[in-house]
C-alpha cells in the first residue's frame, strides 16, 4: 500500500453533474524518469566488446528496452551513455587486445594499405569492425618462423614472400654456396684466352 503523500486526490466533474473522486500515484520526478537504469549501463558495456553502436541499439530495442528519453534506442543514445558512463569505446577495446590500423597492418606486412584492405576483403586477414562507418582493426600477423641461412647462419623466414622454402639469406651467400659446391666437386673454370 501507498503512502498518502505519495498519492493524489483527483476529483473529477463530469458534464451532466455526476462527480468522482479518485487517488492516484505522484508522477516521478523529471531527473527519476531521465535516470538510465544501471543494468542497461551495464548490458551496453558487455555489448560493447563484440559490437558497434547500432548493433548495440538494435539489440537492446529487441530485448524490449526503453530508454529514459524517446521511444527507442538509437546510435546517439548509445554515444551519450558511453560518454556519460566513461565506459570505453569499442575501438579502444580491440586495440588493448593488440588489434592493428589499417598502416599499422600494412607496415608489418611490408605492404600498401590497400593491398593490405584487399587481403582483408579476400579473407586472407582477419578483420573486425569496431564502428558504422564500415572501419576495421586487423588480428595482427602470426610471427614467422625462421631458420638459420645456410651459409652464414644469419635468421631467415622460413618460407619468402611467394611461398617458397628458403635456404640463404641473399643473393651473395647463394653464389658463394654454389661456387664452395662446385670446387669440392672438382669442377674448374676453364678461361678462354683469345
Amino acid at each position: 500500500m501507498q503512502r498518502r503523500d505519495e498519492l493524489l486526490d483527483v476529483h473529477v466533474r463530469f458534464r451532466g453533474g455526476h462527480a468522482r473522486s479518485l487517488q492516484l500515484p505522484r508522477p516521478k520526478p523529471l531527473a527519476v524518469l531521465r535516470k538510465l537504469d544501471p543494468a542497461i549501463v551495464a548490458e551496453v558495456d558487455r555489448l560493447l566488446d563484440d559490437h558497434t553502436d547500432s548493433e548495440i541499439a538494435e539489440a537492446l530495442n529487441a530485448a524490449g528496452h526503453q530508454p529514459p528519453v524517446g521511444d527507442q534506442f538509437t546510435i546517439w543514445i548509445i554515444w551519450k551513455i558511453r560518454k556519460a558512463h566513461g565506459l570505453e569505446s569499442r575501438f579502444d577495446r580491440l586495440r588493448h587486445k593488440g588489434m592493428l590500423t589499417l598502416n599499422e597492418m600494412a607496415d608489418a606486412l611490408g605492404v600498401h594499405p590497400q593491398t593490405a584492405k584487399d587481403r582483408a576483403a579476400r579473407g586472407q586477414l582477419v578483420s573486425v569492425e569496431y564502428n558504422d562507418k564500415g572501419q576495421r582493426l586487423y588480428t595482427p600477423p602470426e610471427p614467422m618462423a625462421t631458420i638459420p641461412c645456410a651459409r652464414c647462419s644469419k635468421p631467415i623466414p622460413e618460407r619468402a614472400a611467394q611461398g617458397q622454402r628458403q635456404k640463404y639469406c641473399c643473393v651473395s651467400c647463394r653464389t658463394g654456396a654454389y661456387a664452395a659446391r662446385r670446387s669440392a666437386a672438382g669442377w674448374v673454370r676453364v678461361r678462354k684466352d683469345r
